[in-house]
């Protein structure tokens, strides 16, 4: 007897703050126990899904080869040997597949040009619109009882580790800028040295508007040096500082959906967060 359930997903963001990695996010996500829960949680895994898909195609000339390209979704880590291909009367075999082109090169030989062949193969199936995932609880052929206990079942997931990118816009050219977390026992995050973005990176789309916005002010970057892992509750103790002196504590943490990309940004999604000290301390605003 199995159980199938549908997630939707209430917060809209969990997509940004949750590392979907290796669940990809264009495929169909399926998630199944391994084992019956006596009462204690038991944790989900999720499985591969794939469904077939065959298309048709029409040869267009007399040839030993012929190469197809495919219009399907083929599923990722396919190998020639793993698509059939049904012409008139017989099988034809598979030469070789490039995954990147989708591109199917098969032994045509003994076919004809206007021969119809069937091409059948695995596919990644893309998931139904609000669903953001299916779960099946499965208990074999046992009915599952009555008891004092629920079952119970989760789905673990992953917080994202993303980035940091400060902008800092100022009015005051001299003297060293710094950003410093006051985090408790040395647990604070580490920030590079300022990058200065006087010459702004054409690819730095965050760096290139500040250049057109604030021509005449100092403009410089700092980025975390190491990912931050995604929370609930805001770090609190990370600052500004022009000489060792405190100018804005504490500084905003990036929101969600500030992101960006740099030349030499580290790998994967970085979050950005822009502050202007112009004439007085604590003014700051966001991305």
């Amino acid at each position: 007897m199995q159980f199938g359930f549908q997630l939707r997903l209430r917060n809209p963001d969990f997509t940004l703050f949750t590392d979907l990695s290796a669940p990809t996010q264009a495929a169909a996500l399926v998630y199944r126990n391994s084992q019956v829960s006596d009462g204690n949680p038991v944790g989900l895994q999720l499985e591969p899904r794939t469904s077939r898909a065959s298309e048709g195609v029409v040869l267009p000339a007399d040839a030993q080869t012929t190469a197809l390209t495919l219009a399907g979704r083929p599923a990722a880590g396919l190998q020639a040997t793993d698509f059939t291909v049904q012409g008139p009367g017989r099988a034809l075999d598979v030469r070789s597949y490039d995954a990147a082109a989708k591109l199917l090169v098969i032994d045509t030989s003994a076919a004809r040009a206007g021969d119809r062949v069937l091409i059948d193969y695995a596919t990644t199936p893309r998931p139904a619109h609000d669903i953001f995932a299916e779960v099946w609880i499965d208990y074999g052929a046992a009915i599952p009882g009555v008891g004092p206990d629920a079952g119970l079942y989760r789905i673990d997931f992953q917080a994202s580790q993303l980035t940091w990118a400060y902008y800092v816009v100022a009015n005051s050219a001299a003297g060293n800028f710094a950003i410093r977390d006051k985090g408790k026992n040395g647990a604070g995050l580490k920030f590079s040295a300022p990058t200065s973005l006087e010459q702004p990176d054409p690819a730095d789309p965050i760096a290139t508007a500040l250049a057109e916005q604030y021509p005449t002010l100092q403009r410089m970057r700092f980025v975390s040096q190491q990912p931050v892992t995604c929370q609930q509750s805001t770090r609190k103790a990370i600052q500004l500082l022009h000489n060792d002196n405190v100018l804005i504590d504490p500084l905003p943490n990036p929101a969600l959906r500030n992101y960006t990309t740099f030349a030499g940004a580290p790998p994967g999604a970085c979050l950005f967060q822009v502050v202007t000290y112009v004439t007085r301390p604590n003014t700051s605003s966001g991305g």
